[in-house]
């Protein structure tokens, strides 16, 4: 699995670019200083009366130009493709995140039902369904236990357990 922590990716890139163009900025004189705490700094300005110029090696050639603008290129590419795959895992880990969030809704509006008619059925009143005809049909007091046994197991089976 490929991943990526937010906009590293990114920032990497445009380092790596700004370094393979920054070989061929050569044309700006480049300064060096040390600040107080021993830090040395460039910058394409004078700091100081302190700072120094740093004398560039040389030009670079049309032939390293262009290397560098393929490297770019093959960078930039290779990001995209990291996007890209991130960007499904991403949509593939949202499509499970909903999955789950709607089967555990389901599984809750079952457990709330199931709770409910535990209720009903062991208020002591005479329970009844209602058949395919639309006629009620009462229950004795054995399915009634075994209506509550059964709500019991799933219950059971898909209520989360409280502490």
């Amino acid at each position: 699995m490929i991943s990526s922590k937010g906009p590293l990716i990114p920032k990497l890139i445009a380092a790596l670019l700004l370094a393979n163009l920054a070989s061929f900025q050569c044309i700006a004189e480049v300064y060096k200083w040390v600040d107080e705490n021993g830090k040395i700094h460039f910058s394409d300005k004078p700091f100081d009366e302190k700072s120094k110029a740093v004398k560039m090696k040389r030009q670079p050639t049309p032939e390293e130009i262009q290397r560098a603008k393929q490297r770019a290129a093959r960078v930039i590419q290779h990001q995209r493709k990291v996007s890209e795959i991130t960007s499904e895992e991403a949509q593939q880990e949202q499509q499970a995140r909903m999955k789950r969030e709607k089967k555990s809704a389901i599984l809750n509006k079952e457990c709330k039902m199931a709770q409910t008619e535990i209720i009903q059925l062991g208020r002591g009143y005479r329970s009844y369904t209602v058949n395919d005809k639309g006629e009620k049909y009462f229950l004795s007091d054995q399915e009634k236990n075994d209506m509550i046994a059964k709500m019991k197991e799933l219950v059971k089976q898909h209520c989360p357990k409280e502490d």
